[in-house]
């Protein structure tokens, strides 16, 4: 099964544990990836407006607002949610929770590519690598490896990329070991975090349940 494929049931699974019906938690993954890729064109068009070509941008910023204007509208969501579920028609996504989920990942983007930059200053003193750059990298890295659907988690995708766009500022064995370690700096937190919810959900759980008698 493509690595991609993984996440994204592993995502709607998780929802209906906790009671969300089938096809609002798969419309849900949906408006996530697309909301993915929209900002993330968007903040890669603003930092680092020559990492790839205007034609990719544009292309993939049509294919997010096409994806989140199916479940955005009414007839569309509607037909989408009959077609899914017909005993439980979908609610058109609102505007309002678009707009706000839109924003937040911008500064979810924002911020992994600052720490980024953080990380590359940590690793390489000496690199001239403005945060710009290293928030346009990260994330055009990022969204091209959700795209490729046969990779789990982007791997190697991600790193090609970024070799690419970080060597001409950080040479090829400063990109190599920057998306190396971006790699496995990854992994342990989003690993650690992952962890520390299921700790804390089942802490939440066993002081919730009552006594046995």
């Amino acid at each position: 099964m493509p690595g991609k494929i993984w996440s994204v049931t592993g995502l709607v699974v998780l929802a209906q544990r906790e009671g969300v019906r089938g096809s609002a938690a798969a419309a849900s993954a949906v408006a996530f990836q697309a909301l993915v890729l929209g900002t993330g064109v968007a903040v890669v068009a603003g930092a680092t407006p020559g990492a790839t070509s205007g034609l990719r941008l544009a292309i993939g910023l049509l294919v997010a607002l096409a994806s989140l204007g199916v479940l955005v509208w009414g007839p569309t969501a509607r037909w989408v949610g009959r077609v899914m579920n017909a005993e439980a028609p979908l609610n058109p996504l609102p505007l309002s929770a678009v707009g706000l989920s839109g924003a937040l990942m911008v500064a979810g983007w924002v911020t992994y590519g600052f720490a980024f930059w953080l990380f590359i200053r940590g690793l390489l003193p000496d690199a001239q690598l403005s945060i710009a750059t290293a928030a346009g990298a990260f994330t055009l890295s990022y969204i091209l490896g959700t795209l490729a659907l046969f990779a789990p988690g982007g791997i190697g995708v991600r790193e090609v990329v970024l070799v690419s766009l970080l060597t001409p500022s950080l040479g090829s064995g400063g990109a190599l070991a920057a998306s190396i370690g971006s790699r496995v700096l990854l992994t342990v937190t989003e690993a650690g975090a992952a962890l520390l919810s299921v700790a804390l959900v089942r802490r939440s759980t066993a002081e919730g349940s009552p006594e046995s008698p």
